[in-house]
């Protein structure tokens, strides 16, 4: 049975096709050869903990994004199942699926920078906007990343040296522009 890609598996389908496996088995020489004793599934990672974004696609149904610490994470099925697209790491301009990959690898991850927004664009497919902040009391610094990708690509677009509190976008003659509400005061970015 092969599902397609980013389609949730659960236990009991699997139990499922282990018991038509051996249905088949049975049919075949009448004899029964059990291979299978148990079976155990694990999530390598999901955003399960330290959640503080989350945003729906305005333009593909079921699509979600969430961020979780300086995880960021894709839903294809109403959050059934998740897809790590991303791990932030210091110093990085351009952020790419190839950057989670090698921070499993031992580069080094921005373990202070927590994403806490995540904005889709009303007005253009694939247009993705993320906070993510550094700093403790009452100094910060916010990074804003955005993507046209639907989240498989990221360009640290600006960094702001205060909170981030909201953002949003807009449409204007000449673009769409993200407003960003800070404790300093509201800023535009193109």
């Amino acid at each position: 049975d092969v599902r397609p890609f980013g389609q949730a598996v659960r236990v009991s389908e699997i139990y499922q096709l282990i018991l038509d496996t051996e249905e088949r088995q049975i049919g075949q020489n009448n004899t029964l050869q059990t291979t299978i004793t148990s079976v155990e599934v694990e999530v390598e990672s999901a955003p399960d903990h330290n959640v503080h974004a989350l945003a729906a696609d305005h333009f593909q149904p079921h699509t979600w994004y969430a961020g979780s610490g300086n995880r960021f994470f894709r839903s294809t099925n109403d959050g059934i199942g998740w897809e790590q697209m991303l791990i932030l790491q210091r110093g990085a301009e351009v952020l790419t699926q190839d950057l989670a990959s090698l921070s499993r690898r031992g580069a080094p991850l921005a373990d202070d920078e927590t994403i806490i927004q995540i904005e889709t664009s009303p007005y253009h497919p694939g247009l993705l906007a993320m906070v993510s902040r550094v700093g403790t009391g009452q100094k910060f610094d916010s990074y804003i990343y955005l993507s046209a990708t639907c989240g498989e690509i990221w360009i640290k677009s600006a960094v702001v040296h205060c909170k981030v509190e909201d953002m949003a976008w807009i449409k204007w003659p000449s673009g769409n522009f993200l407003l960003l509400a800070t404790q300093d005061g509201l800023l535009s970015l193109a």
